[in-house]
């Protein structure tokens, strides 16, 4: 039931918008969080968006220039939904941490989506 009202949650939110990708999908548990790395081209504006299941009560996102040892963004507003942007300057590699600040029912899914401002910048996602 639970993954179902997920997709419902998913497919009825913003996230859905052609011109977003989703970068990251996975599971924590309360008070847990992970990272996943991406390359952003210079000269775009990206904005990180995350969403969760309906067992998460607070969803955090930070983004870090790794090269610059910099925080760009973070959203740790208490909510679901959080957003954060970057603007490089120049193509580099940036840190995305995900943190669950507060679940219901362990673990809790989420995801991360990516949007650009104009439909062509560039990005991929280091594996």
């Amino acid at each position: 039931m639970r993954f179902f009202a997920t997709a419902i949650l998913i497919a009825a939110s913003p996230l859905a918008a052609p011109t977003q990708e989703r970068v990251a999908l996975g599971s924590i548990d309360e008070g847990e969080e992970e990272s996943f790395f991406l390359v952003l081209e210079g000269g775009s504006a990206y904005l990180l968006t995350g969403l969760c299941d309906l067992d998460c009560l607070d969803l955090d996102l930070a983004v870090f220039d790794v090269i610059a040892g910099e925080l760009v963004d973070i959203d740790v507003e208490p909510d679901d939904y959080p957003v954060v942007s970057a603007a490089p300057r120049s193509r580099g590699v940036f840190e995305v941490e995900v943190s669950m600040a507060s679940c219901s029912v362990d673990p809790c899914f989420y995801q991360v989506t990516i949007e650009c401002a104009d439909d062509s910048c560039p990005w991929r996602v280091l594996e």
